[in-house]
């Protein structure tokens, strides 16, 4: 399901492009979570969305792409361990798991680095980690394992009109801003927003 909002009248709407975000537009998007990382997972586009756009920049935040970095690592030391846990969590499954374990260390390896990540892909990965029914966890899943982790690669990269001027800042705080892509929702830092026009 992919959103076209194309009118950049929307963009000044939108609270983030003026300032912090409301209480009530970031409850709405703390309950709404899950629909929103799905929205995000399928490639819709943020702009004209304050929701999106808001839940784009939690995603993209250094903080929250170290948990889920962390939430991959701790999934494939588990399936790694030979013995049970007395945990209420759901457990990996193995046999899907340990063949990829690689490329679930690699995927976690980006998303702890400084780079600017598309929404995308950010949300791909949440919904991974965290979807008791997904392919880390059911065996009898939809999509396998292997398909979920390259859909999570190729949704990490930013669009190809990533460098142009069609993104919109938010404030975080009192000095520092950042840009975010309003087609693929990639948060950049200021010095990036600047290196990535150039």
């Amino acid at each position: 399901m992919r959103v076209d909002v194309t009118a950049k009248s929307k963009l000044e709407s939108i609270d983030l492009a003026v300032g912090r975000p409301t209480l009530g537009l970031r409850l709405r998007v703390r309950l709404r979570r899950w629909q929103l990382d799905r929205d995000l997972a399928a490639g819709c586009v943020i702009s004209g969305s304050a929701d999106l756009a808001l839940r784009a920049r939690r995603l993209g935040e250094p903080r929250a792409r170290l948990q889920t970095a962390t939430s991959i690592r701790r999934v494939v030391a588990t399936a790694r361990s030979p013995r049970l846990s007395l945990s209420a969590a759901v457990p990996p499954v193995r046999a899907a798991v340990l063949p990829w374990a690689e490329g679930l260390l690699g995927l976690a390896e980006r998303l702890e680095q400084p780079v600017p990540l598309a929404a995308r892909g950010l949300a791909r990965a949440a919904l991974l980690v965290r979807d008791g029914a997904g392919p880390l966890f059911t065996a009898s899943a939809g999509e396998s394992l292997g398909d979920a982790i390259w859909a999570i690669s190729e949704g990490l990269e930013p669009c190809t009109l990533h460098g142009l001027d069609d993104g919109f800042f938010l404030q975080n705080g009192r000095s520092r801003s950042e840009r975010i892509c309003a087609r693929c929702g990639t948060l950049e830092a200021p010095a990036e927003a600047s290196a990535a026009r150039a």
